[in-house]
């Protein structure tokens, strides 16, 4: 199985086009801030990831621990040194010192990308939120957000100003047949039969993370006993795994 591979999806690709019209943005006009939402598991991170490693772009995942100052360390971090290792208590000073010098680095870097998921864990801390907002009002930076399928309207009932800022939304939706049998053709190591790609289909009901699991274990499976082709015969040997 191909590890880390962007199929070309309907999200994909409706994605991309947003993303490269907030890039493609009149900067000095309009703010470069985005929000890409929707249900857990219809492939939101790996869209990000994927496309921020091929492009150079910053990725930064927040976590339900983190505060406005922890934040913005990693923030600063990742400007700094372009990877998210490193030790973040070597950017000393106070939250506002630190996010100080994330816009000076964002003036003098004004192309920047930078991709922040799980904002729904922001929503408990409104100051990372506030950070966020100072930081693209104050830059010509791209950022775009990733949130579940509530966070649109988290966000507009958190800050309606702060709502506003957004140029561009994109909700991932539940994938097509199409999609699966696309995934699977470039996905996979051995070949998925039709009707075991609308089976899986059916059973992870749109579920990215659900059918990688499932493609994974028909594949052992297949690996296993030799064979090149995933057919009708291996439906059962689905049940409990999707």
């Amino acid at each position: 199985m191909k590890e880390n591979h962007l199929s070309q999806t309907k999200n994909v690709k409706r994605a991309l086009g947003f993303l490269n019209m907030l890039i493609a943005r009149p900067r000095t006009e309009m703010v470069g801030l985005g929000l890409f939402y929707g249900e857990t598991g219809f492939g939101k991170t790996r869209f990000a990831k994927a496309i921020a490693k091929k492009q150079g772009y910053l990725y930064l995942e927040l976590e339900a621990t983190m505060s406005v100052r922890s934040f913005a360390q990693r923030l600063l971090q990742l400007l700094c040194s372009g990877v998210a290792s490193g030790v973040a208590s070597e950017f000393k000073g106070t939250t506002n010192e630190t996010v100080c010098r994330i816009i000076d680095h964002l003036h003098r870097n004004p192309n920047t990308v930078i991709f922040i998921d799980e904002l729904n864990k922001a929503f408990e801390d409104k100051a990372i939120l506030g950070t966020i907002r100072d930081i693209v009002d104050k830059t010509t930076a791209t950022i775009v957000l990733f949130g579940t399928h509530d966070s649109k309207e988290r966000l507009e009932r958190a800050n309606q100003y702060y709502f506003d800022r957004c140029m561009f939304f994109y909700q991932f939706e539940i994938l097509a047949v199409a999609d699966y049998q696309l995934i699977c053709d470039e996905v996979c190591d051995v070949k998925i039969v039709p009707q075991v790609v609308k089976v899986l289909c059916e059973r992870t009901e749109g579920h990215l993370r659900r059918l990688i699991k499932g493609l994974a274990y028909l594949e052992a499976i297949a690996k296993q006993q030799n064979l090149s082709e995933i057919g009708v015969d291996f439906v059962g040997k689905l049940q409990g795994v999707v």
